[in-house]
């Protein structure tokens, strides 16, 4: 059996805004701050740690890997403090605090403890509190599980990150890797690699490079043809598995190390399944909401609109820009980046048949009788978005759009068609 680092507890947010420490801990009463020169949390009162990033998800650990269950370890020094069990449960009013204390810990040195921590019946989301009537320095806090030698895989995580001329992200983000994955007591060296493809060829590779990190200078080929040249990149170097994340983001190395671990510890069930993150995933929206107790979809309107004014500015953009090149293939600023791919993959305009054949018609004739019958039956739909509901004639509404779009694609090409088609399927999904 080994003892095995489900996930470090935070406790140093480091320059996250006033606000953005709520990700890490919340105060009931009384005050808590890190302390730089003592690497400690100081607190005092009641400070809750069951928050979006020192939670645990004790029901999903459960599920996709091999445990049976955690333990919560803490060091603490300064005087004596009371531990609860923090959980979060579906349907009740707020958090679920337990009567009992999880432990109890009193001493002026450093005083460590383990105690197993189980969440209420229902319990989503488990985590914990520290009471303390005078001040406390919380040292280290983690969540454990004892697994068998024989439990554990063998993973090797490679991170591939695509990156064009935004050199303050990544950097930063090079940084907070080879800091807090790449060395200490912790360190992932050995298992962990992060490869960064520079499409724009502006960063300093020999500089950024070292073991744990290589920085690619690569032809401007996109994100995706970014994103294959770390694949294949991360193969070479005999990763099991690999990480696509984009390049202007703010990473938080301890995601990364979690992710290792979940791949170390998965179960036979879904050794093959895929990790998926998200940032506008209504499911992970709706969920963090849940935990930092605000309204869920909070801010949906807003979202919306932004959504809505960036999409239509986009697309006229892209259109626009698209013209410009028509006119003038050398006004891109890829012209000379695709000159392989001109001299290898050329079409002429003119070589492109456009044509609508007698079955897309047939096509577009039974989706039509389907969508009118379904409009009838169903011609309101009710949407909820959290406490709010609306009913709408959408399933109408989309049979008339489909219908119109239809028919002026297919008198064009069964291409336009097919296009309608495509954007008719993500409307009534």
């Amino acid at each position: 059996m080994r003892d095995i680092k489900l996930q470090n507890v935070l406790l140093d947010p480091g320059d996250f805004t006033e606000n953005g420490r709520d990700l890490f801990w919340r105060i009931e009463e009384g005050k808590c701050a890190y302390d730089e020169p003592t690497h400690a949390l100081h607190v005092l009162g009641v400070v809750d740690f069951t928050t979006y990033v020192n939670a645990i998800s004790l029901v999903k650990w459960q599920k996709y890997t091999v445990i049976n269950g955690a333990a919560l370890r803490l060091t603490v020094s300064g005087g004596r403090c009371v531990v609860r069990t923090v959980s979060l449960v579906e349907g009740a009013e707020g958090p679920l605090v337990s009567e009992v204390p999880l432990m109890t810990l009193d001493g002026e040195g450093l005083v460590s403890a383990e105690a197993p921590i189980v969440g209420a019946p229902g319990a989503q989301i488990v985590g914990f509190r520290i009471e303390c009537a005078q001040e406390v320095l919380v040292h280290t806090a983690d969540y454990v599980a004892h697994v068998a030698d024989s439990d554990v895989r063998t993973v090797r995580l490679a991170l591939s990150t695509t990156t064009f001329r935004k050199e303050h992200y990544i950097t930063r983000n090079i940084e907070l890797v080879k800091e807090q994955l790449l060395s200490g007591p912790d360190s992932l060296a050995d298992w962990f690699h992060m490869f960064v493809i520079d499409n724009g060829r502006t960063l300093d590779a020999e500089a950024l490079s070292d073991d744990g990190v290589s920085v690619l200078p690569n032809p401007n080929v996109g994100g995706s043809g970014g994103f294959a040249r770390g694949m294949m990149e991360a193969e070479e170097w005999g990763a099991t598995h690999v990480i696509l994340m984009d390049d202007d983001v703010r990473v938080l190395p301890e995601s990364l190390r979690r992710s290792y671990v979940l791949l170390t510890l998965v179960n036979d069930a879904y050794a093959d399944a895929f990790i998926s993150g998200a940032m506008l995933n209504p499911f992970t929206i709706g969920i963090a909401q849940g935990i930092a107790e605000i309204p869920l979809f909070t801010g949906i309107g807003y979202r919306a609109v932004c959504w809505a004014i960036l999409t239509v500015v986009g697309i006229i953009f892209v259109l626009w820009y698209a013209n410009k090149v028509k006119k003038n293939p050398q006004s891109s600023i890829m012209y000379e980046d695709d000159a392989y791919w001109r001299k290898s993959a050329e079409v002429k305009e003119e070589e492109l048949e456009r044509y609508t054949p007698r079955k897309a018609w047939f096509v577009f004739a039974f989706l039509m009788a389907v969508l009118i019958v379904f409009s009838v039956l169903y011609p309101m739909t009710t949407l909820k978005i959290g406490n709010s509901t609306a009913t709408l004639p959408l399933l109408p509404i989309g049979t008339a759009l489909f219908a119109l779009l239809s028919v002026v694609t297919l008198r064009k090409t069964v291409h336009y068609f097919v296009l309608t088609l495509l954007f008719a399927t993500v409307y009534f999904l």
